[in-house]
């Protein structure tokens, strides 16, 4: 290691190359003897009169906010946990991401092990960690209460609410944000990057679970189960009537050898869909282009022929920009009138009031979701669920809902908290990286840059 003097030597010499950022002495020394070719960036600021005492430096901020990075794209990390709520910009240098190995992350200053706040409790037992800690569970947390309770927290651990920069501003020493689910589209990738904070999530842990609560939706959904129920607790009309198959007017459903499937989506949860739909018995499956596709890949189909032509959909896609709204009252209208849709994935991707306005006036058959765009959700929280006791409301028909429950089996809890165990002590061991380029399956953000 370079003696105090020299860092700041190299500091200065570096500093009118730069507008903001922040650099740890690992990183410049490494890049001024590296060959690799200049790299594009984004990087965070913190203030130069605090820094100078570590092994790190910055320079001051920019107004400007950075656009979404994307996901080959290194940031300058941050090897401490102190950060700030500065705003960044882009640049060109010949400075990347620490080289491989990088070691452990230090603990903050005055600290002699890390803290763990669970944020959400309620949905799954935390697993054991090897390392020394403290750790602190709640139960539930509502957004309001985040910012206070992680703000001593070097390690946060939550699955569906949010931990948002406001709320990261408040917790200095944050270096890790352990996700445990699957799909992280609230987590602000970019932010985190720029903060140095690693993200983790728990991939295809839930898959197995997930694409089983398709087939139940779809049974459910074609098979009325839901309706069926309701009219038996709630009416005679089966002794008075002799049968409730007129709960079907336009005549018998569909059987599984009968569905044209089209899956929206092709991921490891759409890959198993497909593989499920098959077994059963579907007498087609089709994966579906994307929306607005140019061209049309080699074994997919356009987005519009599906819609148009299956009998059931069902869509497991991530939640992101261009996917909220993806189907919405143009393309309800395009599907068979004897179609499903079943929603397996995020709320919000399937437009609520476009859906519900389906389902009343007969365009679609029936749709069955797990995921609502608010959750939790409750009676008049969604325009598929309307509070029936005011006196404008209208019932939405042939709908079946459940509590964004598809993941819930053991073996779902099991994997969560492996792939959860793995990222945490990954990171407090420095192990996450596994080569230059190659990191754990667990990571999403680490070092400055967006793995996933």
């Amino acid at each position: 290691m370079k003696s105090a003097s020299t860092a700041k030597t190299i500091l200065s010499s570096t500093l009118p190359r730069i507008q903001t950022g922040v650099l740890n002495s690992h990183s410049i020394l490494s890049s001024t003897s590296s060959s690799r070719p200049p790299r594009h960036f984004q990087i965070h600021s913190d203030a130069i009169s605090r820094t100078l005492n570590r092994t790190y430096y910055s320079a001051s901020t920019s107004p400007s906010t950075p656009a979404r990075p994307s996901r080959t794209t290194p940031l300058t990390p941050l090897h401490h946990y102190h950060h700030s709520s500065s705003s960044t910009s882009t640049m060109s240098t010949s400075t990347s991401i620490p080289p491989f190995p990088t070691g452990p992350p230090p603990l903050p200053p005055g600290k002699d092990k890390h803290h763990i706040v669970v944020l959400e409790g309620i949905h799954a037992p935390t697993p054991t960690f090897s390392f020394p800690h403290t750790i602190t569970i709640h139960q539930n947390s509502t957004p309001s209460q985040i910012a206070s309770r992680i703000r001593d927290a070097t390690i946060a651990i939550s699955c569906v609410v949010p931990i948002t920069p406001s709320d990261m501003d408040q917790a200095p020493h944050l270096g890790v944000l352990a996700v445990m689910a699957v799909g992280i589209s609230w987590v602000d990738k970019a932010d985190c990057a720029r903060r140095g904070v690693t993200v983790t999530k728990c991939p295809a842990g839930n898959v197995d679970a997930v694409g089983e609560h398709f087939l139940t939706l779809y049974f459910a959904a074609r098979k009325r189960v839901v309706q069926v129920h309701n009219t038996l607790a709630t009416t005679s009309d089966w002794p008075q009537k002799g049968t409730l198959t007129k709960l079907w007017p336009n005549g018998p459903p569909r059987g599984a050898g009968q569905e044209k499937l089209g899956i929206l989506g092709y991921g490891t949860l759409g890959t198993r869909v497909e593989k499920l739909a098959r077994a059963v018995g579907f007498a087609e499956v089709v994966v579906a282009e994307r929306k607005g596709a140019k061209e049309v890949r080699t074994g997919r189909v356009s987005f519009e022929e599906v819609l148009a032509t299956c009998t059931v959909i069902v869509l497991t896609l991530p939640k992101e920009d261009d996917t909220v709204d993806l189907i919405s009252e143009k393309e309800l209208k395009t599907m068979q009138q004897d179609a499903l849709i079943i929603n397996i994935a995020r709320g919000g991707i399937v437009n609520e009031v476009a859906l519900a306005k389906a389902l009343r006036e007969g365009w679609i058959a029936g749709a069955a979701v797990d995921v609502l765009e608010t959750e939790p959700a409750g009676v008049g929280t969604s325009p598929l669920l309307p509070d029936m006791s005011k006196p404008e409301a209208v019932a939405v028909p042939n709908l079946t809902v459940s509590s964004h429950i598809a993941w819930f089996t053991q073996s779902t809890i099991v994997r969560y908290q492996e792939l959860l165990k793995q990222g945490i002590e990954g990171w407090v061991n420095g192990t996450l990286r596994e080569a230059e380029d190659k990191v754990d399956k667990t990571v999403v953000v680490h070092q400055g840059r967006i793995w996933s």
